[in-house]
């Protein structure tokens, strides 16, 4: 998680399309894996705006909400906590209750 933090860091791996095998290991991943994803996901969000936007535009909002509903614990708990921090945002907020998240 520690590159993810790092905001030049993260810029050159949003910018690499980091995002899209991420989301892959959300939907279709191991444990670890979903786990591993969503930590990496929630680095790369957490003080980011337009990263925020690009995690819905990548499609994570279906596999996030499956994860928070699934018997996954500590990828539920990142899951909940990246749709916390899309939610700080109107727009993507009302994007996440779309895809079904509680409003």
């Amino acid at each position: 998680g520690w590159l993810a933090s790092d905001a030049p860091a993260r810029l050159l791996l949003v910018g690499a399309g980091a995002l899209p095998p991420l989301v892959a290991l959300l939907r279709a991943g191991t444990e670890d894996g979903k786990l591993n994803a969503s930590a990496a996901i929630y680095y790369l969000a957490e003080d980011d705006l337009p990263t925020r936007a690009l995690v819905v535009e990548a499609g994570a909002l279906p596999p996030l909400i499956a994860l928070v509903n699934s018997n996954a614990t500590a990828a539920g708990e990142n899951a909940c906590d990246i749709l916390l921090i899309l939610a700080a945002d109107r727009r993507l907020r009302e994007l996440a209750e779309e895809h079904g998240a509680a409003g």
